[in-house]
């Protein structure tokens, strides 16, 4: 998934808030497109986050997005919650 907090945050609580990564895009306005040549494809779900326990999980690191995806998402996230 795409971590939207802050790495202090994260590692402080041991949570993350996380927009899961699907690989099926449905042209949906919440969707936030990965763009190709990363290592991982597919769409993120902004009106899908949820708080993680990333130690528990055992989540790992995968790869950076650009800063205009975690933006988007963030501005998708922020639009929901606010109405």
């Amino acid at each position: 998934g795409l971590v939207l907090s802050p790495s202090a945050y994260n590692q402080r609580t041991g949570l993350a808030l996380i927009c899961p990564i699907t690989s099926r895009g449905k042209d949906y306005p919440f969707e936030c497109n990965l763009p190709a040549g990363l290592k991982i494809q597919g769409f993120v779900l902004s009106d899908h986050l949820r708080c993680l326990d990333w130690r528990d999980r055992k989540a790992t690191f995968i790869v950076k997005v650009p800063k205009e995806v975690v933006e988007e998402a963030a501005a998708k996230v922020t639009a929901l919650i606010a109405g």
